[in-house]
């Protein structure tokens, strides 16, 4: 798939939009304006621009081409505008899903989050004060083994998911499509510690929470920290920064 000539197209496409809004904004303006016969300023009495303005044709030209225009605005909002709104809406709502497949396996240290229906995943994960919170803990390494490993299980699932998804996000803008990417990105990363998973031995499994050296996993969480870190971030990024 070529993105980029898909992504310049979307811009386009928010360019027009914003073009026929300020169009009709101002044609809105300019007809109340007529409506309503303000007097005309000092500075142009006794000039052309009064004479023309004064003619009632002209006058009734201007008002009628603009209550068509103002007419074909009201019929895009309703026909086009809203549905899109809502559709983009609905998009966001299933791509903020899947983010918070990951993030609920490891906020609830689910066994089964990798299990999960997308429809069934608790959303309270993508609150700004837990993500901060969040982000606070995982720079300081103060994470739990089994959340992060839950959440390693549930990116390995979900990866595909995530790449299949990124139609959906370049619906939304292109910044968003290349945020998209980069979410997928470090979903990749977190997910390629799913192979690597270590046995841990049945009396060292309580100290595997520490950050020392009497922690058999001690490297290994710290490398998982650090990626689920980086996903959180961009998280953040993608739901409260674009």
């Amino acid at each position: 798939m070529e993105i980029l000539p898909i992504l310049n197209k979307i811009k386009y496409n928010s360019i027009i939009q914003a073009s026929v809004h300020v169009t009709a904004v101002v044609a809105i303006i300019v007809f109340a304006l007529i409506e309503i016969r303000i007097p005309m300023i000092s500075i142009f009495r006794d000039t052309k621009l009064e004479l023309l303005l004064s003619n009632q044709k002209f006058s009734d030209a201007i008002s009628s081409i603009l209550s068509s225009i103002i007419a074909a605005y009201v019929f895009y909002i309703i026909v086009d505008w809203v549905p899109k709104r809502r559709k983009r809406r609905e998009t966001k709502y299933v791509l903020n899903s899947l983010i918070a497949s990951v993030l609920d396996a490891y906020r609830r240290e689910r066994v089964f989050g990798h299990e999960t229906a997308i429809q069934y995943v608790d959303r309270k994960c993508l609150e700004k004060l837990w993500l901060d919170a969040q982000i606070i803990l995982l720079s300081k390494n103060e994470s739990h083994y089994l959340a992060l490993k839950f959440a390693v299980e549930t990116a390995d699932s979900r990866l595909e998911d995530f790449r299949n998804a990124l139609p959906l996000a370049m619906q939304l803008s292109p910044e968003r499509s290349l945020h998209w990417l980069m979410i997928i990105d470090k979903i990749r990363l977190l997910a390629e510690y799913y192979s690597n998973l270590p046995s841990i031995p049945q009396d060292s499994i309580h100290l595997i929470n520490r950050n020392d050296e009497s922690n058999p996993v001690q490297q290994f969480k710290a490398n998982m920290n650090f990626r689920f870190l980086e996903i959180i971030e961009e998280v953040r990024i993608w739901l409260f920064s674009i």
